[in-house]
């Protein structure tokens, strides 16, 4: 018997059955007997075929000799892993995310738990986690078909069977509390990553950078701070030094609201950081240039402007690439600052009302074999 994947059609599922048998049992010189049934009491998955297979090969004469060969384990496992692989094609060519996997559930789980110790991106190393934990579970043990049935059908149960029939329900309570644990924490993922989904917003950053020269008297100190702070992101001229020195308080020179902070608050460390600026007779040049092509920006972007449509025009109207990246990059560093703190917020949030799931569960010493009534994880079981 080999189980089907339901999330075939029941075309797909025919075409699939038929087509595997004659390229690898036909192909080889074998009679094959098909059977494809659907699901029985007890489960809707288990949509699955027999397939019969005499030993005496067929020529043209007929039955042939016995091919012992065909009993063969490596033989065996050979078919196992093509009907893998051709579930899975089915599957893909069908447009399912379902995927079959012949391995045993406590191989899976322990790759699983092996990819995750690996992994070096956290959201990479909790869906290992997430994966492992949906295969943290009993499987369910074997039982006789007659007593499968009796219980499916609630038939009383005989006492010589009632530890057999304890440990298949049991081993079925472990396996759905497995998968609900799993399903808790990739919800808590998903929102994760929803939260971590902030993009950047280059034209609120601009806009947030010039907001002083929008005002309606806009005073040569308002200028001066505004120049200054975007001046801190010259590629050639290095103000930060002059800025950490008398404003120690600025722990970042390249944050705008910083330095634009601290200049507005001490008039005299104010003055004193603009005659820095203003004496250096290498800086000054800069500074002087750099104000006179502020002044000329527009003091506010439409966010409905393609950001690319903002930074080719702005490339246009100055030819000096040095005055272009230095506005380019005070605005890309505001937009990052700005989108690391909402992340950060969101996770706080998150984590405020969204405790994470436990990862960790108790597991049995001892994992008995997949019952035969119900999908097996290998795929094909002959």
């Amino acid at each position: 018997m080999t189980w089907i994947p339901n999330a075939l059609s029941a075309e797909s599922r025919k075409r699939l059955v038929f087509d595997f048998a004659k390229e690898h049992f036909v192909a080889a010189g074998m009679v094959v007997d098909i059977a494809i049934h659907g699901p029985g009491a007890g489960s809707d998955l288990n949509d699955h075929g027999h397939f019969m297979l005499p030993m005496r090969e067929i020529g043209p004469d007929g039955f042939g000799l016995k091919n012992r060969d065909w009993n063969q384990n490596e033989v065996l496992d050979g078919w196992k892993a093509a009907w893998e692989a051709a579930c899975n094609t089915a599957l893909e060519n069908e447009g399912s995310k379902v995927r079959v996997d012949r391995r045993s559930i406590k191989s899976r789980r322990k790759a699983a738990e092996d990819a995750a110790k690996k992994a070096t991106d956290p959201i990479e190393k909790k869906r290992h986690l997430i994966e492992a934990t949906r295969l943290d579970y009993i499987p369910r043990p074997h039982l006789p078909q007659t007593l499968y049935r009796a219980m499916i059908d609630k038939r009383p149960i005989p006492d010589k069977w009632a530890d057999r029939v304890q440990a298949w329900q049991e081993a079925k309570k472990s396996k759905q509390e497995a998968h609900e644990r799993a399903e808790a924490m990739q919800e808590a993922l998903d929102r994760e990553i929803e939260a971590q989904n902030v993009p950047a917003d280059p034209h609120g950053a601009y806009n947030a950078i010039l907001e002083p020269l929008r005002e309606h008297m806009v005073t040569d100190t308002t200028r001066k701070i505004t120049h200054a702070a975007i001046f801190a992101h010259d590629p050639i001229y290095d103000i930060a030094p002059i800025l950490t020195e008398h404003f120690p308080e600025i722990k970042d020179p390249t944050d705008v609201r910083q330095v634009r902070t601290a200049l507005g608050n001490s008039f005299t460390k104010r003055e004193a950081v603009f005659d820095a600026i203003e004496m250096n007779d290498e800086l000054a040049p800069g500074y002087e240039q750099l104000s006179m092509a502020i002044e000329r920006l527009p003091k506010e972007i439409d966010p409905a402007t393609p950001w690319a449509n903002f930074e080719r025009t702005l490339k246009q109207s100055f030819r000096d690439s040095r005055i272009v990246q230095t506005i380019l990059t005070a605005v890309d560093r505001l937009a990052s600052l700005i989108q690391s703190e909402k992340i950060a917020k969101s996770m706080a949030d998150l984590n405020r009302t969204d405790p994470p799931p436990q990862t960790e569960t108790k597991r049995p010493d001892v994992s008995p074999p997949e019952p035969s009534q119900s999908p097996p994880s290998s795929g094909l079981n002959m």
